[in-house]
């Protein structure tokens, strides 16, 4: 089975929010699992690297005939009125309202625990990062609004977030929803290439948060499809399968 298994090493510490807070402790709280253990969701990651393929082939956008993801009556979406029964590359990597990825995301989460999640062996001593280095893993750091007009503190406007540390990495997959289903080379190129590209992650990145390092660990001969990249879009053999 084909699949995109990726190592997360953060460079600085990041904020990844779950959208709550804690009463007169933090105001933007770190997300974690129901174990207290620090990790990714797969729709952040599945988003990111929607964010980075965007960009990265913003320049061969109308030849791969990518639909525009809207609404407006004038404007291509899949499933509505454009390729209903052959959803376009972004649809199939990533999904819209009307289509279904053709791809799952999973959470990113601690090394070992993903070693664990696949069924390897990590011996007697293993015991799971969740169970010792959460304390030292999060830190709450305190900020002051900034008025633009004045250039001052703006009065009763401390905020505070929760930050994770750049310690452990983390793993996580993309794999085929169907595996019955062959995995096309411009898609499995276009993964790589784009969780590549990605160099931050999480909130306020313009304040220096969430630098990172992926590396792709599977499949084993990635450098090689992210160096055919151009060749394959230069050549119309991305996209190709997509025209109308």
């Amino acid at each position: 089975m084909i699949r995109v298994r990726y190592r997360i090493t953060f460079e600085t510490e990041y904020h990844i929010g779950n959208g709550f807070a804690r009463p007169g402790i933090v105001d933007n709280t770190i997300i974690k699992d129901n174990k207290g253990r620090l990790y990714i969701p797969g729709h952040t990651i599945k988003g990111i690297i929607r964010d980075a393929a965007e960009e990265l082939l913003a320049h061969w956008r109308t030849e791969l005939n990518i639909c525009n993801g809207t609404f407006d009556p004038d404007k291509k979406l899949c499933g509505v009125n454009f390729n209903l029964n052959s959803p376009c590359l972004f649809c199939r990597l990533f999904g819209s309202v009307y289509t279904s990825s053709y791809f799952n995301y999973t959470p990113a989460v601690f090394d070992k625990e993903f070693e664990a999640f696949l069924g390897c062996d990590l011996g007697e001593d293993f015991v799971s990062p969740g169970e010792y280095l959460i304390p030292d893993m999060v830190r709450t750091s305190t900020h002051n609004k900034i008025s633009r007009a004045t250039g001052r503190v703006e009065k009763d406007h401390l905020f505070s977030y929760e930050l994770g540390a750049n310690t452990t990495p983390f793993e996580g997959m993309i794999e085929p929803v169907n595996h019955e289903r062959e995995v096309e080379e411009a898609e499995l190129v276009v993964l790589i290439s784009a969780l590549r590209f990605i160099k931050r992650i999480g909130g306020r990145r313009r304040k220096g948060w969430g630098k990172c390092e992926i590396e792709i660990v599977e499949p084993s001969d990635w450098e090689k499809r992210v160096n055919d990249l151009k060749e394959l879009l230069e050549n119309g053999k991305i996209g190709a399968n997509d025209k109308s």
